[in-house]
C-alpha cells in the first residue's frame, strides 16, 4: 500500500494545473467560433452534397452542432458554454459539455487542423478527471470527496490519466520530428522556405519585410529549417527529463508556439499545444499561485477608481471657483 500512500499524500490530480490547461483548451475553440462564420468553418447539414460526408462519418445524429437544426444557433451556445467551461465553473459538469463540442467540432469542421484533433483528444482524456472532481471551481483547492481506498483508487487511476497525457504529448513531438526526416526539404535546410512563402500559412507581408532579406542567407535559412526539428526532439525529452528542468521546456515550447502564430497566423493551435504543454511539462502536484495576480488585479481596480473619484473631485473643485 506505500505506493498508494505515496500518490495520496503527494499528487492531487484536482488541481488548477489541469484547470488551467482545459480552460486554455476551451479558449483555443472558442476563439475559432467566436471569429468565424458559421458557413465557413462547418459542413452545412441541409446541403445534400455536404450531408453525404455527415452522414458517411456517423456523427448526424449527436453531434452537437447538427441538433439544433441551425449552426448559427449551434456556434452561439457552443460560445456561451466553452466561455463557462474558461470560467472553471463546475468541472464535473462543464467536463461533459466541452467534450462534446471538441468532438463534435472535429467531426463536422471544414477547416480542423491538428491543433483541434488535440484538444479534442486531450479534453476526453480530461473527462473521467472532470467527472471524479467535485469543486464548485477548478482554481480551487480540494479533493473529489471520497475517503479511504476509494479515494486512493481513484486518485491513482486519475494520476494514470495524467501519465497517458504526457506519453501523448510527447508522442506528437516525436512523430513531428521523425516525420520531417523523411523529407528531403527538411533535409536540406530549405523546408522553411515553402512554408514562409505558402499562400495559405506564409507570414504576412508585415513580417515578410524582416524575414526576406533573413532567408535569403543560406546559413539562417537552415537554422530556420533544423531548429524546429531540434525543438521537437527536444519536447519529446520532457517525457524522462527530472521535473526540475521541464518548466524551461514549457517556457521555450510557449514561446515556440507562439512565434507560430506571428509567422503562420495559427492562433487556436497555439492554445491547442499550450494547453498540452501544461499537462506535460508543469508537475502535477506544483498548483499555480494565482494570489499575486489576484492582488495586482486588486489593486490595479483600486487605482482606476482612485482616479476616477479624484477626476470627480476637480471637475466639482472647478466648477465652484
Amino acid at each position: 500500500m506505500k505506493p498508494f500512500l505515496f500518490i495520496n499524500t503527494v499528487e492531487n490530480p484536482w488541481n488548477n494545473v489541469y484547470g488551467l490547461a482545459r480552460s486554455v483548451l476551451a479558449l483555443g475553440t472558442l476563439l475559432t467560433l467566436l471569429f468565424n462564420k458559421s458557413d465557413v468553418i462547418f459542413f452545412d447539414p441541409n446541403e445534400a452534397g455536404q450531408i453525404v460526408l455527415i452522414n458517411a462519418a456517423k456523427v448526424y445524429t449527436w453531434n452537437f452542432f447538427t441538433i439544433w437544426n441551425n449552426l448559427v444557433v449551434a456556434r452561439v451556445f457552443a460560445i456561451i458554454l466553452l466561455a463557462i467551461v474558461i470560467s472553471g465553473w463546475r468541472p464535473r459538469l462543464t467536463g461533459i459539455l466541452h467534450t462534446w463540442i471538441s468532438l463534435s467540432f472535429i467531426h463536422l469542421g471544414t477547416f480542423v487542423d491538428g491543433g483541434d484533433q488535440i484538444t479534442a483528444v486531450l479534453s476526453l482524456l480530461l473527462l473521467p478527471i472532470c467527472l471524479s472532481d467535485n469543486r464548485i471551481w477548478h482554481w480551487t483547492k480540494g479533493t473529489n470527496g471520497l475517503k479511504g481506498k476509494s479515494h486512493i483508487y481513484l486518485q491513482l487511476f486519475c494520476l494514470s490519466l495524467f501519465l497517458i497525457i504526457r506519453v501523448q504529448m510527447a508522442v506528437v513531438y516525436l512523430n513531428a520530428a521523425t516525420a520531417k526526416l523523411s523529407v528531403h526539404e527538411w533535409l536540406d535546410g530549405t523546408a522553411s522556405w515553402y512554408w514562409f512563402k505558402d499562400p495559405v500559412f506564409g507570414y504576412n507581408d508585415s513580417v515578410a519585410r524582416v524575414m526576406d532579406p533573413l532567408m535569403k542567407n543560406p546559413i539562417i535559412l537552415s537554422f530556420f529549417t533544423w531548429l524546429p526539428i531540434f525543438f521537437e526532439f527536444s519536447m519529446f525529452l520532457g517525457l524522462v527529463l527530472d521535473k526540475k528542468y521541464r518548466k524551461y521546456l514549457l517556457v521555450m515550447g510557449l514561446l515556440f508556439h507562439f512565434s507560430i502564430i506571428i509567422i503562420h497566423g495559427l492562433v487556436s493551435f497555439f492554445f491547442a499545444m499550450a494547453g498540452g504543454l501544461i499537462l506535460y511539462l508543469r508537475p502535477f502536484n506544483q498548483e499555480f499561485d494565482f494570489v499575486r495576480l489576484k492582488r495586482f488585479m486588486q489593486n490595479l481596480f483600486r487605482l482606476k477608481s482612485s482616479d476616477k473619484h479624484l477626476s470627480k473631485n476637480e471637475g466639482s473643485i472647478s466648477i465652484l471657483n
